[in-house]
């Protein structure tokens, strides 16, 4: 089993039900001039949901309330800093992402999240 189907099999077995929200601005057309309506497309997925621990709080990149959520790269889609996720109802924006790769493939993606 690779590594990439090996997280998603964990993630989805101790994982959290979240929503990203993805955020498409309106598209301008030159033939009418207008602007099209912007979007939001929902994704529910599973989620590994964290707080930040203590000693991850130095320099400042860190606030309090944030947290670190953990998604499987296998069939689900990367996650931008547009994006928004929903938390038991709270929505949180996408403050950075990081890919944790395993040779050419991407396994996982960690992100922090603040409301």
């Amino acid at each position: 089993m690779s590594s990439r189907q090996t997280a998603s099999n964990l993630i989805s077995k101790f994982g959290k039900l979240i929503t990203l929200s993805r955020h498409s601005d309106g598209v301008y057309d030159p033939q009418t001039g207008e602007l099209s309506a912007s979007s939001v497309s929902d994704l529910s997925i599973k989620a590994l949901v964290k707080d930040f621990k203590p000693f991850e709080f130095s320099g400042g990149a860190i606030q309090t309330g944030d947290k670190k959520i953990t998604l499987a790269a296998l069939n689900t889609i990367s996650p931008k800093l547009a994006d928004s996720i929903t938390i038991d109802t709270v929505i949180y924006s996408v403050v950075s992402v990081k890919t944790i790769w395993d040779g050419e493939f991407a396994v996982m993606f960690e992100l922090q999240v603040r409301s």
